[in-house]
């Protein structure tokens, strides 16, 4: 699993252990989180966490890298309007990416991952996110859709040594 995707599943990890209000769920109950790369349907409200191209080795030769990385709440926007849904599910990503010891949330719930999926997510026993550098608010909206949540720059290694 490339670094980016550790990056990706180790946030969606992490989110899938918060208790989200209802209309971040489909009808199944299921969460609608998901990896950026990913085959999953993002249509309706969802998060997405998007490990973005061009990460930068520091130091060189490292394997240690920063991304650019978005963790943003997608919210389409219908009748009746969902404004109150999204910001429930809005604040509750604040909330969560805010938090003082997010990199220690999210590396224990990315080991926790692996060793309940080894099969699929053993690579994610390797994976260190170190204290987040910066987180940008983000705040977009268009003809269709409202979007919510944070730009970070994310220092991390993954590679088995």
């Amino acid at each position: 699993m490339e670094l980016a995707e550790k990056l990706e599943q180790s946030f969606v990890a992490y989110l899938n252990t918060i208790d989200w209000p209802d209309s971040l769920k489909d009808d199944s109950g299921s969460l609608r989180i998901f990896a950026g790369e990913s085959d999953a349907s993002k249509d309706g409200q969802c998060i997405a966490c998007v490990a973005e191209d061009n990460p930068t080795e520091e130091p060189s030769n490292s394997g240690n890298c920063v991304f650019s990385f978005r963790c943003e709440l997608r919210t389409p926007i219908a009748e009746p309007s969902p404004v109150d849904d999204h910001k429930a599910v809005s604040d509750a990503l604040e909330n969560a990416i805010m938090s003082d010891s997010l990199a220690d949330l999210v590396n224990t719930a990315a080991y926790a991952k692996a060793v309940a999926n080894p099969d699929d997510f053993a690579d994610l026993d390797n994976f260190c996110l170190y204290p987040v550098i910066s987180r940008t608010p983000i705040r977009e909206q268009s003809e269709e859709l409202w979007i919510s949540g944070r730009a970070l720059s994310c220092y991390c290694m993954g590679i088995k040594g």
